[in-house]
């Protein structure tokens, strides 16, 4: 799985429970180390955060970004309808392994002719449009997705900070 790391990681701590760091390079900031555990957590794990994001889920939910489908989870054990959305070949695989409804593509490739009442997206959140001179587009191909009515639930980083100096 070449150029997959996130997925040849889930996959493998999938059948070997054997904890392991993902470190994640950037040229904006110092490594940033993410323990793979982390991807599999239980909801008593989750941050407060991601516990509200969860709380005003509505109707049919798209997950985006679902990595090893904690939230997706969460979210099917409470009764939501829930579709994932994963563009690591790895994680997909993962994730059809656990019977969730998987699309295996990037966000901006979507094309189901589906809509639905909330699309989430955590951990990588609006993260996801890349930069800012995609937002106008990325926030078009969220509205093509969501039912009249519905929401786009995510997070996001400020990386002011890493400009001060």
């Amino acid at each position: 799985m070449k150029g997959d790391p996130i997925g040849k990681a889930i996959l493998d701590f999938s059948k070997t429970r054997k904890p392991a760091d993902i470190i994640v390079h950037s040229d904006l900031c110092d490594d940033d180390i993410i323990p793979l555990e982390v991807l599999f957590r239980s909801y008593e794990e989750m941050p407060d955060l991601e516990k509200t994001a969860l709380s005003l889920c509505k109707g049919s939910i798209l997950d985006v970004g679902a990595g090893a489908g904690v939230h997706a989870s969460w979210l099917e054990s409470k009764g939501y309808d829930v579709v994932v959305l994963e563009s690591s070949p790895g994680a997909a695989t993962f994730l059809k392994e656990q019977n969730f409804d998987t699309i295996e593509c990037f966000f901006e490739e979507i094309n189901i002719g589906k809509k639905f009442d909330t699309i989430l997206m955590l951990m990588n959140g609006i993260g996801i449009a890349k930069k800012l001179s995609n937002l106008e587009a990325f926030l078009k191909k969220v509205q093509s997705l969501v039912n009249p009515g519905g929401q786009l639930i995510f997070d996001s980083s400020d990386v002011r900070y890493l400009y001060e100096d």
